[in-house]
């Protein structure tokens, strides 16, 4: 940008403002996209859904490896677990965690298509 501004400025004009605009200015290096390799996607409860144009967004990253983890609360374990017997806590788990192989399930066969 700023040779284009300044590119019929001549030569002690030019290196001033580079010199005075340096830390403004982005360098080469600065200026390339990094190559992102893997994608971490945490997963919770309150996700009913993910929605398609995710996916889109996800894919646009080639070679890239999306992980889904869904996360379980055990500050709400610890709740449920104070508050009931062993046996409902069981069961609080055990449908927690299968709605959460349920969203990693769908998420992975739509991936696949992808």
């Amino acid at each position: 940008m700023i040779q284009r501004k300044f590119k019929d400025v001549a030569g002690t004009r030019y290196d001033t403002v580079m010199k005075e605009y340096r830390e403004f200015l982005l360098t080469e290096e600065e200026r390339k996209v990094p190559e992102v390799r893997s994608i971490l996607m945490p997963l919770d409860y309150f996700v009913k859904e993910i929605p398609p144009v995710l996916y889109d967004t996800l894919s646009s990253y080639e070679g890239a490896t999306v992980s889904l983890v869904y996360i379980i609360d055990l500050e709400v374990i610890r709740i449920v677990e104070d508050s009931l017997n062993a046996d409902t806590v069981a069961e609080f788990k055990r449908k927690r965690e299968a709605y959460g192989e349920e969203i990693l399930r769908k998420t992975d066969s739509v991936t696949n298509l992808l």
